[in-house]
């Protein structure tokens, strides 16, 4: 699964490390969250969609691929 969250955060020019201290994780942890290895915690999804002023199941939901548009 894909969120619009890495697009979204390098539009507004913000860096990794910038949104690992805003929720608390290691820049790794929080990459690994990002790319879907982990999950993020219900308040880092909060602190991450205020932060862009938007809501969490706009930011958080799945993106759809062009393969799984196709199927």
């Amino acid at each position: 699964m894909q969120t619009k969250l890495k697009g979204i955060r390098s539009y507004h020019k913000i860096t990794a490390e910038e949104m690992a201290k805003e929720i608390g994780v290691h820049k790794d942890a929080y990459l690994g969250k990002e790319n879907g290895r982990t999950e993020f915690k219900l308040n880092e999804m909060f602190t991450i969609a205020k932060r862009f002023n938007m809501r969490v199941d706009d930011l958080f939901s799945p993106t759809t691929s062009r393969h799984e548009k196709e199927d």
